[in-house]
């Protein structure tokens, strides 16, 4: 597959930056979730805004459920739905601190909430009770990746745990294993062959692991650094912010906060491209159901705290042949 020249800017953005952008899993609408409360579903066809919703307070995470629901969670705690074409909104349950971390699984119908309350909770939306288990962790939950075709998801805590767990069953983690980064887990995306996974970390470096614990298995682990840059001799260091996997090739691109976005042949270990330098930060990745769209979006990751002068909000479509 080659790289297009072709990119697509989106505008009538959120006031304030991205925390997540994701692909319907059957069509070209893509979900961004926002600092700024909002949650907005994009036509990447026609490049325009189809709705907005805005909540009571920061989101940190969506996902979909279908082309017309999804879910999103963050600040104000609450696991919630929202239908864009009835614009209905819905509560199915809360957590005790922030909502960090959402994935649903079409393969079992269950939201899966991941919190800086140490726990990990599963929801039937479908249901009349909705919540369905709560699963303590050892830390606050970082990040969380799904492999549906495993049943399984991957999380990250602020502890450098990463936990496997079954989601038919979540009373134990089925694999627990300490990061092989050495500083804090930024990122987390299984590959679509649901044999291994990548993380991401503030040092600038990805890991890939395997699902499968076999010796000669785990011995194909490895780790290596990206987005960095040398100036005067010295290696700036750029957190790696998000991975998304091709659901067509199996490569995977990462986004840094040095505003790069490389895509990786990850079989064969080498960057198969560095796309153009973005206006600020790349917060979050994601192609479509095909692979033939990335979504790129941009913003101030405040690695150098509250400056004045921000770098601008941005989201990209790039098309691939």
């Amino acid at each position: 597959m080659e790289v297009s020249k072709i990119e697509r800017e989106i505008t009538d953005l959120p006031s304030d930056g991205f925390t997540r952008v994701s692909f319907s899993p059957s069509e070209d609408f893509l979900l961004a979730s926002s600092w700024d409360n909002s949650i907005s579903l994009y036509n990447t066809s026609s490049g325009s805004l189809s709705t907005r919703y805005t909540s009571n307070a920061s989101l940190l995470d969506s996902a979909f459920i279908s082309s017309d629901l999804c879910t999103f969670g963050g600040l104000e705690r609450h696991v919630s739905l929202y239908s864009f074409s009835r614009n209905e909104y819905k509560s199915l349950g809360v957590h005790e601190d922030a909502i960090r971390a959402l994935r649903f699984s079409s393969r079992l119908g269950i939201i899966i909430s991941g919190s800086w309350d140490r726990t990990l909770r599963t929801w039937d939306p479908r249901a009349q009770v909705h919540w369905t288990s709560t699963t303590t962790m050892p830390g606050k939950v970082y990040s969380m990746a799904l492999s549906d075709s495993q049943g399984c998801v991957v999380v990250s805590t602020d502890k450098k745990d990463l936990l496997l767990y079954d989601l038919r069953n979540m009373n134990e983690a089925v694999d627990k294993r300490e990061s092989p980064l050495k500083y804090q887990t930024r990122c987390i995306e299984v590959n679509p062959n649901g044999l291994s996974y990548a993380i991401g970390s503030i040092e600038g470096r990805v890991g890939i692991e395997f699902f499968n614990p076999a010796p000669e298995i785990q011995a194909k682990a490895y780790a290596f650094k990206c987005h960095r840059k040398e100036d005067m001799g010295n290696v700036i260091v750029y957190p790696v912010n998000a991975i998304a996997y091709n659901p067509d090739t199996g490569t995977f691109a990462t986004g840094g906060s040095d505003s790069f976005v490389n895509v990786w042949d990850g079989e064969n270990k080498k960057r198969i491209w560095k796309l153009r330098q973005y206006p600020s930060a790349v917060a979050s990745l994601a192609f479509n159901s095909n692979g033939k769209q990335l979504a790129i979006a941009c913003s101030y990751m405040y690695e150098e705290g509250d400056i004045p002068n921000q770098p601008p909000i941005k989201l990209f479509i790039k098309d691939f042949n």
